[in-house]
């Protein structure tokens, strides 16, 4: 932490996100945590600790000393810490309690003079320095703390610098406060219980709400009802906060001081992107998702769904059975799904991909079947002549998906590799579609991987790998034999 800040440190200053926010950052901080109170008794302290070294006798300024050593250990503090590539505002805090017993040093020597002034002694010099005492304490928490509950005095800032909304524009901030407020909005919803909500700020939520929270994961985002954004997320720029904060309109924000502190969003993409397929349907289309997601739960048509599981057969089992009298299949492809591969793969070589679309966590794309829905199968490899290449590896079978394919289809090519040795070095496969004349209509060439994505430097000797590999025709191929 010293030396890299990684994610570690706050990468929000002056309203960037820096990599570091150097040696500025530390008084800009003190400047918005401390209070107009402390700073003038700050002063105070110091201009008389001043004003005695120079005009004090021999011996006289002794009795000041503890101003400059607690300022002193201020500053040697504040520059240790400036030394680390980790910064957050609460490291200062043995330097800000320093400056606090300066400060009151200094309103005691005020109201010790001015006391001495004003009465001369007796009754009224011990009654003056106790009355201003307790209007100085109800001043600094009417000026810090009253716009503020106790559990969101972490929110007080220097009302000098602006206050809250001036450290929202300056520092990170937001560290808990306010997020209760979200959760018991979503806690009054008549079926909480059963709700999914995603956010970075789990551990503020979860006590105060009983249905299920997660971190923003691709799993948990595509399958969330609510989402809550907190403003440490919209100071990062968080992916979380640019995908609902100010793309749409939140449903409850909780505020902190007047502040918007944290905005609960309904995941809606399941409706829009149940009011876009509908318009693009056919009579006879399905619904196939490689993933479970909130869209089951907004959807209202009729048309049947599926999420496939298991391994590629038992996946084409199922799609084949609820594409039985399709004519289309409508694909959600969320990202970074593990069954994405299977169910693409299976889809590409069966149907005609027509079009494709992004949406707010994936693509949506629309495949025509080719080929009866129980044709729906895996790829598999037949046994051929062995073909050994560079003494490693042995080529022992080989198949293809379909012996007649077209544009937009895919020819999906099944390899059955042995390692006689492990390989030194990744093979790459390299796939041409020829005519009679030997021209080139279709093109794939990349590194060789198995089902599980391992290349060939991975595989152990003595071991057997299924790779599959993709193959399309350039538009205008003509009809023929390849």
């Amino acid at each position: 932490y010293a030396t890299a800040p990684g994610d570690a440190t706050t990468s929000f200053f002056r309203g960037a996100l820096l990599g570091d926010p150097g040696a500025a950052f530390y008084p800009v901080a003190a400047l918005h945590r401390t209070t107009p109170l402390v700073l003038v008794g700050a002063a105070l302290a110091v201009g008389w600790a001043l004003w005695r070294a120079i005009t004090a006798r021999r011996g006289e300024a002794t009795s000041l000393a503890l101003t400059w050593e607690l300022l002193a250990y201020a500053a040697l503090h504040l520059t240790l810490i400036t030394l680390s590539k980790k910064k957050f505002d609460r490291y200062m805090l043995p330097a800000l309690l320093a400056v606090d017993v300066v400060a009151a040093l200094g309103w005691y020597g005020m109201l010790r003079r001015a006391s001495r002034a004003f009465g001369h002694g007796g009754r009224a010099s011990s009654v003056v320095p106790v009355a201003v005492s307790v209007l100085l304490a109800v001043a600094q928490a009417g000026m810090s703390l009253a716009p503020l509950s106790l559990s969101h005095a972490i929110a007080a800032y220097n009302p000098l610098a602006g206050g809250l909304a001036g450290a929202i524009r300056t520092l990170p901030v937001g560290w808990g406060e306010g997020v209760e407020r979200a959760a018991r909005y979503l806690a009054s919803k008549r079926d909480a219980a059963e709700l999914h909500v995603v956010t970075w700020a789990v551990a503020g939520v979860a006590p105060f709400f009983p249905g299920q929270v997660d971190k923003p994961t691709p799993a948990s985002l595509v399958d969330a009802d609510y989402v809550v954004v907190y403003v440490g997320d919209v100071q990062s720029e968080s992916p979380l906060a640019a995908a609902f904060h100010g793309a749409r309109e939140p449903e409850y924000v909780a505020y902190v001081d007047g502040q918007p502190y944290a905005w609960v969003y309904r995941n809606a993409f399941g409706e829009d992107l149940a009011r876009e397929i509908e318009a693009a349907a056919s009579p006879g289309d399905v619904i196939v998702l490689n993933a479970p997601s909130v869209f089951a739960r907004q959807y209202r048509g009729d048309r049947p769904t599926l999420v496939p599981r298991g391994d590629e057969a038992a996946m084409a089992r199922q799609i084949a059975a609820i594409a039985r009298d399709a004519l289309g299949i409508f694909y959600v492809a969320y990202d970074g799904q593990p069954a994405h591969p299977l169910v693409r793969r299976l889809l590409a070589q069966r149907g005609l991909l027509l079009w494709e679309r992004p949406f707010a966590y994936g693509t949506l794309a629309y495949y025509r079947l080719v080929e009866e829905a129980a044709t729906m199968r895996p790829t598999e490899a037949v046994v051929g002549d062995e073909a050994i290449f560079g003494g490693r590896l042995a080529l022992e079978g080989h198949g293809f998906s379909t012996d007649a394919f077209e544009y937009r289809q895919e020819l999906g090519v099944a390899l059955s590799w042995r390692v006689v040795a492990p390989a030194e070095a990744d093979y790459h496969a390299s796939l041409r579609l020829l005519d009679a004349e030997g021209r080139t209509w279709g093109q794939y060439d990349a590194p060789i991987e198995d089902a599980h994505g391992a290349r060939a430097t991975a595989w152990a000797a003595g071991t057997a790998h299924d790779a599959y590999l993709p193959l399309t025709m350039a538009p205008g191929t003509p009809p023929g034999a390849y």
